[in-house]
């Protein structure tokens, strides 16, 4: 890796180590130190105070205080600056950022503490117990896997056949996908890089331990030119304010011949729940512009997957994408070579099968079934989600001999159609499936 700020080579200094996995440590460049905690390079300005803990022996308080410095814990943080920046308050300024710090690293420590066995508590944390809670950015991490926008990248990510080396996934969230990616792309490594930490932590201890997480900007990213073999953004660029210098960087890492897999794109012409900050069509054409691609609207690319195949060969006009809510874009020959293509499998059913997150069981069925009921934790959920009516039931029931078989992990012909629609889903190892076996 390169220091983001002078692109000089980074010296480790190892602190704390399992066998190759550097669990504490310092990244040293020209342009400054950087901690590493909890497993994850945190390339950021500003963690001095991170890399003293850790140098002083306190990997928890150094990973605690990481995450917990941006917690909106208090209305006086928005203070702090505006006290820095005047000669006569600054030593109150400075008194009151150690007394926000050491409050928002007691929350975080507390957080992480309880996240051992379930990465709620730091959901929790920093989505919905602090100043500025937002509900469907908790729920958005909650009950992802399995919705529409999950399925779309994996149907993309399938039409993928890269080279042999490492793929990058830039705004990997909590792992999600990062999870998935690694076994559909095996034996080939998976870096996922992000400027959460606390969705890092999570990705590492919950969904994706297999994967090599990194805390960085998308617009700095600190590896040399032609590292990776593919480029993936699922349900990120939007949101980023600089695209074209997330999407240059992208492509100066990748390896040729060069593959991207940008999906959920939100399209300006439409009306979103959500919107970020989005392109038309035209723009987001743009930024891959020089490479051969294939355009598409999400919905299509899912309505593929669920029939079973990859995405279509044939790229859709402008025209016809003006009305499509997000789009998906493959760039170059690695993104494309897999294009209409059998899925041999679904990809989402990887790992121990549980029911899809909006499923919920719901009174008795005949015969000691299970029944299964869809709902959504918001109206505005709800809409953003719409594309779940092509595949997710209203209801679903598994009689008894089909629930002992997903339980063991068999097939049965209940089991496999409750798949086909995404009723039954793969979970990591890691991550709690909700509590419909009782």
């Amino acid at each position: 890796m390169r220091c983001p700020r002078s692109g000089s080579p980074l010296r480790l200094r190892s602190l704390e180590a399992s066998g190759d996995d550097v669990e504490a440590g310092v990244l040293e460049g020209d342009g400054g130190r950087y901690p590493i905690v909890a497993g994850i390079p945190v390339l950021r300005d500003g963690d001095e105070d991170v890399v003293a803990a850790l140098l002083e022996g306190d990997a928890g308080s150094a990973a605690a205080l990481a995450i917990g410095r941006d917690l909106p814990l208090s209305r006086l943080r928005a203070v702090v600056p505006a006290l820095l920046e005047l000669r006569p308050t600054r030593d109150v300024g400075r008194w009151l950022a150690r007394r926000l710090d050491a409050s928002a690293t007691h929350a975080a420590r507390r957080a992480l503490d309880r996240s051992g066995a379930d990465p709620d508590p730091l959901l929790r944390l920093t989505h919905l117990d602090n100043r500025q809670p937002n509900a469907e950015g908790y729920h958005y991490f909650r009950y992802r896997l399995g919705l529409p926008r999950h399925l779309v990248a994996l149907g993309a990510v399938a039409a993928a056949q890269p080279g042999p080396g490492p793929i990058l996934e830039i705004g990997c969230g909590a792992g999600h996908l990062t999870w998935q990616m690694v076994r559909m792309l095996a034996p080939r490594p998976v870096v996922s890089v992000d400027r959460e930490l606390d969705l890092l932590w999570i990705a590492r201890h919950h969904l994706a331990p297999e994967a090599d997480h990194v805390c960085a900007d998308a617009t700095s990213l600190p590896f040399a030119n032609a590292t990776f073999s593919l480029g993936t953004a699922f349900d990120v660029l939007s949101f980023v304010e600089a695209k074209a210098a997330a999407v240059r960087e992208l492509r100066r890492v990748l390896a040729p011949p060069v593959g991207l897999v940008l999906s959920s794109l939100i399209n300006a012409s439409a009306r979103h729940e959500f919107a970020g900050a989005p392109l038309p069509v035209s723009g987001w054409r743009r930024l891959v512009e020089g490479l051969d691609h294939v355009a598409l609207p999400d919905h299509d690319v899912l309505a593929a997957y669920v029939g079973g195949v990859t995405p279509s060969e044939r790229s859709s006009t402008d025209a016809e994408l003006e009305h499509a809510r997000t789009l998906t874009l493959l760039a170059g020959e690695s993104a494309m070579a897999g294009l209409a293509q059998p899925l041999g499998g679904w990809p989402h059913a990887t790992g121990r099968w549980g029911p899809h997150p909006l499923l919920r069981p719901e009174g008795d069925a005949a015969s000691g079934a299970l029944r299964l009921v869809r709902w959504s934790p918001s109206p505005g959920f709800a809409r953003d989600n719409a594309d779940l009516d092509l595949y997710l039931p209203d209801e679903l029931v598994l009689s008894t001999a089909d629930v002992a078989s997903a339980r063991a992990g068999k097939r049965s012909p209940g089991v496999d159609a409750a798949i086909s629609t995404a009723a039954l889903i793969g979970y990591p190892d890691r991550w709690p499936a909700e509590p419909w076996w009782a």
